[in-house]
């Protein structure tokens, strides 16, 4: 195990209207760390992390994929929320490739599919006296979702149907699926030792999930119903932890939320960053993610020859540079990752003789060198 862990700090500016104002202080830190699953191959964890995000990648990608047969157990990073009156704490997966923010729901919730499934902590709204169902006549629905096909006839001629027309939803990952029903719910931030309530936040309560982990979902994409977007956030940082999978839980870091023009405790002036850029496609789904404009790519001195439609988005949406929390690995395309994998080949050294060749032969043994250069933004 790793007694200290080499971390970057990702500084998110988003520039998202503000839904909530709160009246405590600018900025509340939150608990991040890696989800720990038991399996005894390292081997078999680290592929399934790798088809995990390969069919993330695809997913990120196309837009209209649905579900893929597997996925990842391990690599990810989640929090701890409190949601409903009283409080019920609940386990979510930080993800800044989406936007819904959804818990398992109900005593009858099922997972299939899902690691360890075993005892999932799910919400009660029968225990909790804020819960409400989301309808057409919610303010919050046709503020965050005001496309949605089944409420626009309400919109449009209300009538006292409307308030019992409930919502219903069905969540595509690129590794698995979500479903269940919208709900209004009351979430608890602590900062300073207080508590602090945000109502009628904008939720989904999920019935059933395939192909995912056995959490929540906390997404901190751009859409209307991410949770920075909701709590009105001027920024949001996180520092990704435990760069050997290992799932130390006494590696952790910090989920900073800020609602502040500053830059929430960090002194950014001695931060190396890169900002956001835009799909200039407007489509809501390709205006979810964070791209980052990639310039070049060098393996060592040496600059990989890259066609530059592979630089940025087109204007069709597709191509370009998502920064993903809920992918474990970088995903490039077929020509991106050929041009790497063939420059990097020409600077492996040639094989290493042992001391003793005689008695301790150690065939192709090589290495390739490493560099101590922290991670880009």
């Amino acid at each position: 195990m790793s007694s200290s862990c080499v971390c970057w700090l990702l500084l998110l500016l988003l520039l998202l209207p503000v839904l909530f104002s709160p009246c405590w202080a600018n900025s509340i830190t939150l608990s991040l760390t890696t989800q720990s699953h038991h399996h005894s191959q390292n081997s078999s964890r680290l592929s399934l992390m790798a088809y995990a995000s390969i069919t993330r990648a695809r997913h990120l990608k196309k837009c209209t994929s649905a579900s893929t047969p597997l996925f990842p157990v391990d690599g990810e990073y989640s929090t701890t929320l409190e949601f409903g009156t009283p409080p019920q704490r609940l386990g979510f997966i930080m993800d800044t490739g989406s936007s819904l923010n959804w818990f398992p729901c109900g005593a009858n919730y099922k997972c299939t599919f899902c690691g360890n499934a075993t005892n999932i902590r799910t919400f009660n709204p029968k225990l909790s006296s804020s819960s409400k169902n989301a309808s057409c006549s919610s303010p919050q629905v046709k503020r965050i979702i005001p496309d949605f096909p089944l409420c626009k006839s309400c919109w449009q001629h209300p009538t006292s149907k409307c308030s019992k027309q409930y919502l219903h939803y069905r969540q595509p990952y690129g590794s698995g699926i979500t479903t269940g029903q919208f709900m209004l719910e009351s979430l608890t931030l602590s900062a300073a030792g207080k508590n602090n309530i945000v109502p009628d936040l904008f939720v989904g309560c999920s019935n059933s999930s395939d192909h995912l982990t056995p959490y929540g979902m906390a997404g901190f994409g751009r859409g209307r119903e991410s949770l920075p977007s909701q709590l009105g956030l001027k920024s949001f940082s996180y520092c990704p932890v435990s760069h050997r999978y290992d799932d130390d839980k006494k590696i952790h870091s910090d989920l900073v939320l800020n609602w502040g023009l500053g830059d929430g405790g960090y002194n950014v002036n001695v931060i190396n960053y890169t900002p956001f850029a835009q799909n200039p496609n407007i489509s809501p789904e390709f205006l979810e993610y964070y791209y980052v404009n990639l310039l070049e790519i060098h393996v060592g001195s040496v600059k990989i020859s890259i066609p530059n439609k592979y630089l940025k988005p087109n204007d069709n949406g597709y191509g370009g540079t998502i920064v993903d929390s809920g992918t474990t690995f970088t995903i490039m395309e077929k020509v991106l990752a050929t041009g790497g994998r063939h420059q990097q080949s020409h600077r492996r050294p040639p094989p290493i003789e042992p001391p003793n060749a005689a008695t301790s032969r150690v065939a192709g043994a090589s290495q390739v060198p490493t560099h101590s250069k922290p991670p880009p933004p």
